[in-house]
């Protein structure tokens, strides 16, 4: 259904710096904030503007700060009930959540399953999301990418091996598999978080790649996860509980291995080019894209669904 253009607007409160910072914003407008029954208004509040005195908001929180939880005493304080939060960047689980306490429902990245709580038993409902893919990376229209055969690139794989508390093993790892067993592929290890390729180029390469590694860094979960799914890439993961869990990914169709040492296995036949196994990969990419395609909508519809609950209407 779409949204009433005379319904009450949700309205995304933010930091500009905030909104200009994450890369996933037009997956978390169009896509996750698509199924609304109401038009959206982004408020982006430039550094030292006073925040918007509304109800009926969301309020997109980028780690933690004193400001955010600011506004919603404030909010709570003036009586306004119907205030979310969107609760971005906590990679480690290492925030203090307290500050949910002060919402009426709580929408939030990386799956630390103590942290989440759906039915809202000890406070506000709070459910996990995915990222998303990158700007410019997404949206793809799935019916312009080219079959599993037509792609060039057996595996691809773009991103830095390291962060500020050293290196990230899986990628290490990875890295090693790939040199020390000769596969045909595009392995860039970058300086930093968003360097290396720019995202026209990153997302063109994935749509021209039969496998897409998509190993953890700070988090099990990655954005290149999302990013490989828009582009008809067949991602590969490692077995976590965010891969396996029923409020996350919950078993998805795509390869999940128990470590980097068995990818030449699984994507060494499809470089042979015999045309069962290059069939066999094709319909398996048409079977993950399907899937891909239904995670969007249901996850677009729970989001949905808490925000219509706290207008007090009924979700569609």
């Amino acid at each position: 259904m779409p949204a009433a253009a005379n319904a009450q607007p949700l309205n995304l409160v933010c930091r500009r710096a905030d909104l200009d910072t994450i890369v996933e914003g037009q997956f978390l407008r169009d896509v996750l904030l698509g199924r609304l029954r109401r038009p959206l208004r982004v408020m982006p509040m430039e550094a030292g503007q006073d925040w918007p005195a509304v109800d009926g908001c969301l309020l997109l929180v980028l780690g933690y700060g004193a400001d955010y939880e600011t506004f919603l005493t404030a909010r709570r304080d003036a009586g306004h009930r119907n205030v979310g939060i969107l609760h971005m960047a906590d990679e480690k689980g290492l925030v203090d959540c307290a500050f949910y306490g002060l919402a009426r429902y709580v929408l939030r990245n990386y799956y630390f399953p103590d942290r989440l709580d759906p039915e809202g038993r000890r406070g506000p409902p709070v459910i996990w999301i995915p990222n998303g893919y990158a700007n410019g990376v997404g949206p793809v229209e799935p019916e312009r990418l080219p079959g599993f055969a037509e792609r060039q690139h057996l595996v691809f794989f773009s991103g830095n091996v390291s962060g500020a508390d050293g290196e990230y093993p899986e990628r290490v790892e990875l890295f090693g598999v790939v040199k020390s067993h000769g596969l045909s592929s595009v392995m860039a290890a970058t300086q930093g978080f968003a360097s290396g390729f720019g995202r026209v180029s990153f997302g063109a390469h994935l749509a021209n790649t039969k496998f897409a590694p998509v190993p953890g860094g700070m988090s099990p979960e990655s954005i290149r996860l999302y990013d490989a799914l828009e582009n008809g890439a067949i991602p590969v993961a490692l077995r976590t509980d965010y891969v396996g869990a029923p409020d996350a990914l919950d078993n998805p169709p795509f390869p999940v291995l128990d470590s980097w040492r068995e990818l030449p296995a699984l994507v060494g036949p499809a470089a042979e080019g015999d045309a069962g196994v290059l069939a066999h990969w094709e319909a398996r990419r048409l079977e993950i894209a399907e899937w891909w395609r239904t995670f969007k909508r249901r996850h677009a519809e729970r989001v949905a669904g808490l925000v219509e609950a706290s207008f007090g209407a009924k979700a569609c």
